[in-house]
């Protein structure tokens, strides 16, 4: 680790125990590292921060196939879409550098969970009556599902106070707090 990333892992280990805990159980990964937490989450290091959890804690390394990109030619890119947790669009490309908005992580973390056999009750559904916290997003936005569904787990509890704007991006803090989150719920 860099001196600088460390420098700024200190300060963040002050301000919120999920980034440390992240940081300490090998969730963050170096693409993260190397910037600072309150930069925004590129593509690029969401796809790092999901195949280092795939790969961590189902103990299986993702096969590479045929780069499926015009624009990104990283492996983890490559394994995310092997992975079927993100893909690229319709111009064939990834765009490594385009920020996550909320929307876009918490679906991905969903859907990453449920690969790594999270069980989430099954009254968390689409007909579940919805708390204060993610009512607005019942039926009015494509991730209001999964908003629901991961508050209900306590996934994005101390990340978000009462409300999450989702069409908002992430902050690579808000990831590794959620990831940290996300992963203590499994094997429970």
């Amino acid at each position: 680790m860099s001196d600088n990333a460390a420098e700024t892992l200190a300060v963040f280990d002050k301000t919120d125990w999920r980034v440390k805990c992240a940081f300490d159980n090998g969730l963050i990964t170096r693409e993260c590292v190397n910037s600072t937490f309150t930069d925004r989450l590129t593509r690029l290091q969401l796809a790092s921060l999901i195949v280092n959890a795939y790969e961590k804690y189902t103990g299986k390394t993702i096969d590479m196939i045929e780069n499926p990109y015009n624009d990104c030619m990283d492996s983890n890119a490559i394994k995310a879409y092997v992975l079927e947790l993100m893909n690229g669009y319709e111009d064939g490309g990834f765009k490594p550098n385009e920020t996550v908005m909320h929307s876009e992580f918490i679906r991905v973390l969903y859907n990453l969970l449920v690969k790594l056999n999270v069980q989430f009750p099954k009254n968390y559904d689409d007909t579940a009556e919805f708390d204060d916290y993610s009512k607005n997003y019942a039926g009015k936005h494509w991730a209001g599902t999964y908003v629901y569904r991961l508050k209900a787990a306590g996934v994005l509890d101390g990340v978000f106070d009462k409300t999450i704007s989702i069409d908002n991006s992430t902050s690579v803090r808000e990831a590794a707090a959620m990831l940290f989150n996300g992963c203590e719920l499994i094997g429970k």
